[in-house]
């Protein structure tokens, strides 16, 4: 088939089915879903975005398809050379065929490639790979919590490219294993992950593995009181005292909840526009305030907090913040600020 890009409104909506769903046909949804579209899916013009090379194939079907076909599919896709099939089915017909999703040149080997989870879980799984030669990779991949006290990662760490989904996966909703509109998230060193589940005003706690969250703070409905959150935007663990601290912008306060069965939470700040907020190692809070345009510090008891950067109106001067919505403290003597660009302020 021909897939004419420059008339394709929005590619990203030609996504890849699930393998595991099924169809009408009852056989698994393959990675080719434009076969399931008609010429002219998500055109801008209406002119074709999909035409077959074989006669005799109707396009948003589900056709027997050519080895050309097969590789244009798995190209605009970036498909794996080898590992799921394309299961088709001829119309009018209940005949199942299988077509393996390969390269015509490449042969596919396999290698084996060690993961080392927190130095402490060693497991072995297969991958492929599209070279002639059988080769074995090694890799040590090490899980970090995300804006915990202390995070070493090194200098030359290679992320994985193919991420896992670890909460979410059900589709948006408010049950204990979906979430609406999540915003910030807290990893824990044990690997618990915290999420400011947005849309559902409240947090949701979330162990490795588990396959359902539990909601630790709100979750009562939107509204100001004290066992309630308006739209959480940001979470973060403070172990010293054992709670959590959230960001509650509609309510214009962050507030501190117990970790472990709190019914209701403190507000420790009040008429802040908080929208982000992470803690140093002294226990020091900085909050950003996105309608001041400024990250302000608070030590333990403080209500006023120190401005440490911004706080001189809306700019791009080098004293200035335009829009902050997310702060970083690497250390006790610099505050990382994500607004358009990242800028770097030193503390004192």
């Amino acid at each position: 088939m021909d897939l004419f890009y420059d008339h394709i409104g929005m590619s990203y909506n030609f996504e890849k089915y699930d393998n595991t769903a099924v169809d009408t046909q009852n056989t698994p949804y393959d990675y080719g879903s434009v076969m399931h579209y008609g010429p002219t899916a998500f055109s801008k013009n209406g002119l074709n975005t999909i035409e077959p090379l074989q006669s005799g194939v109707v396009i948003g079907q589900r056709q027997t398809l050519s080895e050309i076909d097969i590789q244009e599919v798995r190209l605009f896709y970036g498909c794996s050379a080898a590992g799921s099939t394309l299961p088709p089915t001829v119309m009018n017909s209940t005949t199942t065929n299988t077509i393996p999703i390969t390269t015509a040149t490449a042969t596919t080997t396999t290698a084996t490639q060690q993961i080392v989870m927190n130095s402490t879980t060693t497991s072995t799984i297969p991958i492929t790979t599209a070279t002639a030669t059988t080769t074995t990779t090694t890799a040590t991949q090490q899980i970090v919590p995300l804006r915990a006290p202390a995070i070493d990662i090194r200098p030359n760490a290679k992320w994985v490219q193919n991420g896992l989904t670890v909460a979410g996966e059900n589709g948006s909703g408010n049950g204990i294993n979906q979430l609406y509109y999540p915003y910030g998230l807290y990893v824990d060193d044990d690997q618990t992950i915290y999420i400011a589940d947005h849309g559902n005003h409240r947090i949701v706690e979330r162990k490795i593995g588990a396959t359902s969250g539990q909601v630790v703070a709100g979750g009562a409905g939107s509204g100001n009181g004290s066992h309630q959150l308006d739209g959480p935007r940001d979470v973060i663990v403070d172990k010293e005292r054992d709670s959590l601290i959230i960001c509650d912008p509609n309510n214009r306060r962050v507030v501190r909840w117990p970790r472990r069965n709190g019914t209701s939470g403190e507000t420790i700040i009040s008429n802040i526009d908080c929208i982000s907020l992470t803690m140093d190692e002294n226990g020091s809070l900085y909050v950003v305030d996105y309608m001041k345009d400024e990250v302000k510090r608070y030590r333990f008891g403080d209500t006023e907090g120190t401005v440490v950067a911004g706080g001189n109106g809306r700019g791009n001067r080098l004293d200035q913040l335009s829009g902050p919505f997310y702060v970083f403290v690497p250390d006790v003597y610099r505050v990382n600020v994500m607004e358009q660009v990242f800028d770097y302020y030193p503390t004192d």
